[in-house]
């Protein structure tokens, strides 16, 4: 039926975007910290291939209607924060704060990176500048 053809399509596209985001920080530079693999490679996704986030968001909103897809997409962002709370673990700012929640640390750098992505989907000609914003959360991750 369509509700599993489109749990399926969600796995699939699921399976396939995390795959790519831990492949690309595995195989970051050795001069890189992983936070710095971490944000370039968002940036570059958000430069060069915005129609991701327009899937993510349309799998998203698409997923609301079925209990199903909802676990699905939710394991999938809990996923990416868990791949953001682990790059995290070499950052000097989370070190000197042991006493923050890394977790809800890596879901908050979620919510804003897929903000950003959102936002430059919206206009990309006058929204150049948002992608710089991540540099921020370079320093803030440091």
């Amino acid at each position: 039926n369509k509700e599993d053809l489109f749990y399926e399509l969600l796995k699939y596209m699921s399976d396939r975007y995390l795959g790519e985001f831990q492949r690309k920080l595995s195989q970051g530079d050795i001069r890189e910290t992983k936070v710095d693999t971490l944000i370039e490679y968002l940036k570059e996704i958000i430069r060069e291939n915005p129609e991701l986030f327009v899937v993510v968001f349309d799998m998203a909103s698409m997923s609301l209607r079925t209990d199903r897809c909802k676990v699905l997409i939710k394991n999938m962002l809990d996923e990416i924060a868990g791949i953001i709370e682990n790059v995290m673990r070499e950052s000097s700012f989370i070190k000197a704060h042991e006493d923050m929640d890394r977790e809800r640390i890596s879901k908050i750098l979620m919510g804003t990176l897929f903000g950003i992505g959102f936002q430059y989907t919206l206009d990309r000609d006058s929204n150049m500048e948002i992608i710089e914003s991540l540099e921020l959360m370079k320093k803030l991750l440091a």
